[in-house]
């Protein structure tokens, strides 16, 4: 590709072509190498994606040789699994306990006019719901 770049720019130079022509060879050669580098990159994502499928097919076929290797990766799964979903109710709760804590720190008369904006929202939305429910 740098070769046949070169060689049009010293075509342009013997022959007194101005620099604007050449400003578009360089301009469509950084175009092709662009879109040869997206194509490569295309074929690249796709062996790793073939590559990554055999070995998952490898680990499969081992896992599934020994029962007892496999009962125990269930159960790992399993307790990663309510680990993932403790560790999730835990922020769901502190995020209410930090809520609340916020919704004391407010004054009084900012509270009562939260409120009243907060129970017209959710009674336009509830009203949406339930308009487009039947």
């Amino acid at each position: 590709m740098t070769r046949e770049i070169i060689t049009n720019i010293k075509y342009c130079f013997v022959n007194n072509i101005n620099m604007t022509d050449i400003g578009s060879l360089m301009k469509s050669a950084s175009k092709m190498s662009i879109e040869t580098a997206m194509l490569d990159e295309i074929f690249l994502d796709a062996a790793k994606d073939l590559v990554k499928d055999e070995v998952k097919n490898y680990i499969m076929k081992k896992i599934d040789s020994d029962p007892e290797l496999k009962k125990e990766i269930t159960e790992a799964i399993r307790l990663y699994m309510e680990a993932k979903i403790g560790e999730f109710y835990a922020g769901l709760k502190l995020t209410k306990s930090v809520s609340e804590l916020s919704y004391d720190l407010i004054p009084k008369d900012i509270k009562e006019k939260l409120g009243k904006e907060l129970q017209d929202l959710f009674e336009k939305n509830i009203m949406k719901i339930v308009e487009n429910s039947f």
